[in-house]
């Protein structure tokens, strides 16, 4: 019997689409991170995508939650909410404080 584990797929997905908005910010200010920030319920949408998948494949496999992975997951979108609190800050400073 074959083992799946089950948000694996999913951490990767998200670290690169995190990545890549993140990276976009540098180039386009105009996305910023509270933007970016506003997209992590497609964590769920697709770890539960992942195990619709996995279970419609076969049968005969077994699913394993893959918990750190989760917790990455999860960790990455704190830390995108954190910059977002940051960016918030950081433009409110600038525009109460330093005018």
């Amino acid at each position: 019997m074959k083992t799946h584990r089950v948000g694996s797929y999913t951490f990767g997905g998200m670290l690169i689409a995190a990545g890549v908005m993140m990276l976009a910010h540098i180039f386009i200010p105009e996305i910023s991170y509270e933007l970016i920030s506003r997209f992590w319920p497609v964590v769920f949408i697709s770890l539960g995508i992942e195990i619709l998948i996995a279970n419609f494949r076969s049968e005969k496999v077994r699913f394993v939650y893959d918990v750190p992975a989760i917790f990455m997951i999860l960790a990455v979108v704190v830390f995108t909410m954190g910059m977002a609190c940051a960016e918030f800050s950081f433009d409110y400073l600038k525009l109460h404080y330093m005018t």
